[in-house]
C-alpha cells in the first residue's frame, strides 16, 4: 500500500507539534509523559517564586512546581501546584515552604515532613507557609543595635553642640595647642633616634649589656633572692609575738598609773592634782628664806661664843 505525500506531510507536522507541545511543557517544568501526582498549596503571597522551581525533601529534588494562579473565588489568593514525580509517601501535617534555595535569592519549595501516621492522596492540600529571608533575619536583630546606635549619635551629638557653645574657641585653642606639643614631642623624639652622633645608639647598646649581664648573672641573683627569702623566714620564725605581748602589757601598766595619777590617787596624784600642797610648799620656801635672812642679819641670837 503506497501512502500518499499528503499523509506523510500531515504525519510529520503531527509529529513536529506533539514535539513541540511536549517540550514546551517540559521547558515549563511539566512532564506530560510522566505519571506524577500533583498537589495543592495556597498562599497570600508568594515573594517571587515561579512556575518550574524546584520542588525537594530533605534536599533532594522530587518535582517541580507546575502552575501557579489566582483563585476566582478568593481575591488575591494564590494556588500553587505541586507536581511530584517520585514516589514517596508525605504524612497529612506535611508543610509545604517557600525559601530561598541560593545567594541570589532564587525561590523554591521544600517539604517538611511531619509524624503523622496517615498520608496525604493525589490531589490534596497542603499546608503552606514562607520562610523568612536571611536579610530578613538580620534586618530583626540589627533594627534594636540601629536604634540604640542613633540615640548614641544623637547624644554623642548634644554632647558636642553642648562642648561646643562653653569652651567655643577656647576649646578649639587648647585643642590645636596640645596636638602641636605632641607634634613637636614626637618630632624630637625622631631627631633623637635618626641623630648622628650616636648617643641613642650607645644608650641602646648599653641597655642591652645590662640585659646581657642579668642574664649572666641570673644564677647569683636566683641564690641571692633565695638567701633572703630565707633570711626573711627566720625572722618571721621568732618569738616576736611574746615580745610584743610583754610590751602591750608595759603600755597597759603605764596607762593605768597614768590613770591613778589623773585621778589623784596616791602620792604623786595628790601632788600633781592637789594645790593646797603646792601653796604649802611655796609658804615653807618663803619661811625658810625669812629664817635664812634672819640668821644672816641677827646671827647672836642663833650662836653663842662662850670662852668660859
Amino acid at each position: 500500500m503506497k501512502i500518499s505525500h499528503e499523509v506523510k506531510i500531515g504525519f510529520a507536522v503531527f509529529v513536529i507539534l506533539a514535539m513541540f507541545i511536549w517540550g514546551y511543557n517540559f521547558m515549563k517544568g511539566h512532564d506530560i509523559l510522566s505519571s506524577s501526582v500533583h498537589y495543592y498549596i495556597f498562599f497570600d503571597e508568594i515573594n517571587g517564586l515561579e512556575e518550574s522551581s524546584p520542588v525537594t525533601l530533605n534536599g533532594y529534588k522530587i518535582g517541580t512546581v507546575s502552575r501557579i494562579g489566582f483563585v476566582p473565588e478568593k481575591t488575591g489568593e494564590l494556588e500553587v501546584r505541586l507536581s511530584i514525580e517520585e514516589q514517596v509517601n508525605l504524612p497529612l501535617n506535611t508543610i509545604a515552604e517557600i525559601y530561598n534555595s541560593d545567594l541570589l535569592g532564587t525561590k523554591a519549595i521544600r517539604l517538611v515532613t511531619g509524624d503523622g501516621e496517615s498520608f496525604v492522596n493525589n490531589g490534596d492540600t497542603l499546608k503552606g507557609q514562607i520562610e523568612i529571608a536571611l536579610q530578613d533575619q538580620i534586618g530583626e536583630q540589627l533594627y534594636p543595635l540601629k536604634e540604640k546606635a542613633e540615640n548614641l549619635m544623637a547624644s554623642i551629638d548634644s554632647v558636642l553642640s553642648i562642648l561646643h557653645y562653653t569652651f567655643n574657641s577656647n576649646f578649639s585653642n587648647d585643642l590645636g595647642e596640645s596636638v602641636r606639643h605632641m607634634k613637636n614631642t614626637l618630632g624630637a623624639l625622631d631627631t633623637m633616634v635618626a641623630k648622628k652622633d650616636g648617643s641613642f645608639e650607645e644608650t641602646m647598646t648599653n641597655i642591652e649589656s645590662i640585659t646581657r649581664n642579668l642574664a649572666k648573672n641570673n644564677d647569683e641573683l636566683t641564690r641571692t633572692l633565695e638567701n633572703l627569702a630565707s633570711v626573711s623566714d627566720s625572722i618571721a620564725q621568732l618569738n616576736i609575738r611574746s615580745s610584743i605581748n610583754l610590751l602591750d602589757q608595759s603600755l597597759a601598766n603605764l596607762n593605768s598609773i597614768l590613770l591613778k595619777i589623773n585621778d589623784g590617787t596616791g602620792t604623786a596624784g595628790m601632788i600633781i592634782n592637789n594645790d593646797s600642797l603646792y601653796y604649802q610648799f611655796v609658804e615653807t620656801i618663803e619661811s625658810l628664806n625669812l629664817l635664812l635672812r634672819d640668821m644672816q642679819m641677827n646671827p647672836k641670837r642663833y650662836v653663842h661664843f662662850s670662852l668660859f
